[in-house]
């Protein structure tokens, strides 16, 4: 069967003419994937033109574990100069553990391509690492920096639902500087991600400050070693203190204040308030956000304009 569905993508792309600037989106319903999305991606490079290298790439990160939901699927949006290409590593009734092995084996494939990404947009709904049944997501997350060593803008979407075991999100962790206990080889940066430039985080909780400070003793390291961050952009949205008192600010104002501070690290803070009732699609991350509260001109608009969201709905198709 995946040898039969690699070939009739190959046919197909072989005798279509498809523009290099197609946004195409291919779903592999049969498990595992790993084969016929390799295949898939071997053919659009070799059938259509503009398609060596990734300018940006987007990663859907499902919870850990989801017994019954067909619809919490590990995706990726890879983009390139012209056109771009979703696949979707479907994980119906098995640990996403498995799915997120399978996403990793996909990138090692690729490393020529991947390398080249400068954008990287993760959205992550579980934000519970720790656990040991998510090893293999973790393993994914922390080899994220080897895959894409010239990444200059990194966003980190959390749902809203999420919530956090650690007191740093695990994508963030990754951007702490290498251990004075295993210093890196020769050669080699003492960070991970040695071009980033601009950190996009999302904050669901003000109330949790610690957050903040860990974000600024990883950004005051960075810098230390000679490769600072030079804009942070943190969307955040307020929660309701329920021991509000005359005259006491709350504690989501002093975080927002605490945020501002860290222009003394970086070079520009940019706040973007959510508001509470709200519900953000991942069109909204991706494209309406950066046009709503006027992000620098880096950030990436040209995200493919469909619905992205990993839904429960799409889980039929």
């Amino acid at each position: 069967m995946e040898e039969d569905a690699v070939k009739t993508v190959d046919f197909l792309l072989s005798y279509i003419i498809i523009p290099s600037d197609c946004h195409l989106y291919l779903t592999v319903l049969q498990n595992p994937s790993i084969k016929v999305n390799c295949g898939v991606l071997d053919s659009v490079c070799r059938h259509i033109p503009d398609k060596g290298h990734i300018s940006h790439l987007a990663l859907w990160l499902p919870d850990s574990y989801h017994p019954y939901d067909y619809g919490y699927d590990i995706g990726l949006q890879v983009v390139f100069p012209q056109g771009s290409l979703r696949l979707r590593f479907p994980a119906p009734r098995a640990y996403a553990d498995d799915m997120a092995q399978e996403l990793l084996r996909f990138l090692h494939a690729y490393p020529d391509i991947f390398a080249t990404t400068t954008e990287l947009r993760i959205q992550q709904r579980d934000m519970s690492l720790s656990t040991q049944r998510s090893r293999q997501l973790k393993d994914l997350q922390d080899a994220l920096p080897a895959i894409f060593p010239n990444v200059k803008l990194m966003s980190i979407v959390a749902a809203a639902q999420s919530f956090w075991k650690e007191s740093l999100q695990p994508c963030l962790q990754s951007l702490l500087p290498v251990s004075n206990a295993s210093p890196p080889a020769p050669g080699m940066e003492p960070v991970t991600y040695p071009a980033l430039e601009t950190l996009w985080v999302t904050l669901h909780d003000l109330k949790k400050e610690r957050i903040v400070a860990q974000l600024r003793a990883v950004l005051s390291e960075r810098a230390a070693l000679g490769f600072p961050v030079r804009r942070v952009i943190v969307a955040y949205m307020r929660s309701e203190s329920k021991s509000r008192t005359p005259n006491t600010p709350q504690d989501s104002d002093r975080t927002v204040r605490d945020l501002l501070a860290l222009d003394g690290i970086v070079d520009e803070v940019v706040l973007m308030e959510i508001p509470p009732n709200e519900d953000p699609s991942d069109a909204d991350w991706l494209v309406r956000y950066p046009e709503k509260y006027a992000l620098p001109a880096d950030v990436r608009r040209d995200w493919p304009v469909w619905q992205l969201a990993l839904s429960n709905s799409e889980g039929g198709k």
